[in-house]
């Protein structure tokens, strides 16, 4: 089995677990994560990472095998953007998912520093009558032990933030050109223009989405939120379709480009010159 047909299995598995996902956070009721119950239900911030961050690296591990069946078909088919387009896809989208694992992880550090803080604060340290000559430095206060924890664990935020900005610029420019590069194998191989159409309909909608969840951030309204949930839970359908679409373009790629199914290259004719 070839790489391509791999990855076709890897991207109806994905389509599964996308579309159980879906029905278990509505029937349950959950607004954003089925797995808020796990987190709420954790005995500390740390150890609530611990789950997503295992289910994202192996979903992630799978997603790698799906795109790389988009690389292989740009291979067999001479199609340079494909193949460029779809380590860009994956590239920026694991140069994202480090971004927030980095930020999850610095979120909860945070946390843990303001703690310690609050809990210094609590504390009379006038009571034990340091001598400054014994740790050659001033007074020892809690207020500093907070300023100095907290300077050390929020002075690169807004560093990591504007790399997560680039991140989401580049994966946007990246998949926008992969379903372009999709849309010009519609001759050659099967479900080529639902896949394109159906993906950038989604980017789309997607886009709407995080437009109308600004404005309204913006203006503290509340009145638009039910168009906002609607739209979310539209596109999560439509990227589920697509990525049926896709799997199916990459398993008729592989039929016909690993399985020996394509059309063979009509052979030349030698020309024949006779006395």
């Amino acid at each position: 089995m070839g790489w391509i047909r791999t990855a076709s299995i890897f991207g109806f598995i994905l389509s599964a677990i996308a579309l159980i996902y879906f029905f278990y956070s509505f029937i349950s009721g959950l607004s954003s994560d089925p797995f808020a119950d796990v987190l709420n239900n954790s005995q500390s911030e740390g150890d609530s990472l611990i789950f997503p961050i295992i289910m994202g690296l192996i979903l992630f591990g799978a997603f790698f095998f799906f795109m790389f069946g988009f690389v292989k078909t740009g291979e067999k088919t001479n199609h340079n953007m494909l193949r460029r387009s779809s380590w860009m896809v994956y590239l920026s989208a694991a140069f994202i998912l480090i971004l927030v694992l980095v930020l999850s992880v610095k979120s909860v550090t945070n946390d843990y520093a303001a703690s310690v803080g609050e809990l210094n604060d609590q504390i009379d340290f006038s009571d034990f009558n340091f001598d400054s000559s014994d740790f050659g430095a001033g007074d020892f206060t809690g207020n500093a032990v907070g300023d100095i924890t907290g300077e050390f664990f929020s002075s690169d935020m807004t560093f990591l933030l504007i790399l997560f900005i680039l991140g989401m610029l580049t994966f946007l420019v990246g998949i926008h050109l992969f379903y372009v590069s999709i849309a010009e194998h519609r001759d050659k191989i099967k479900f080529a223009r639902p896949s394109a159409i159906f993906g950038l309909f989604t980017l789309n909608i997607i886009f709407l989405v995080a437009a109308m969840s600004i404005f309204l951030l913006l203006l503290l309204l509340t009145s638009g939120s039910f168009w906002v949930v609607f739209l979310t839970h539209i596109s999560y359908m439509l990227g589920i379709l697509t990525l049926v679409f896709m799997s199916f373009f990459l398993k008729d790629s592989s039929e016909k480009f690993e399985d020996g199914r394509a059309s063979p290259p009509v052979p030349m004719r030698k020309m024949s010159y006779r006395n």
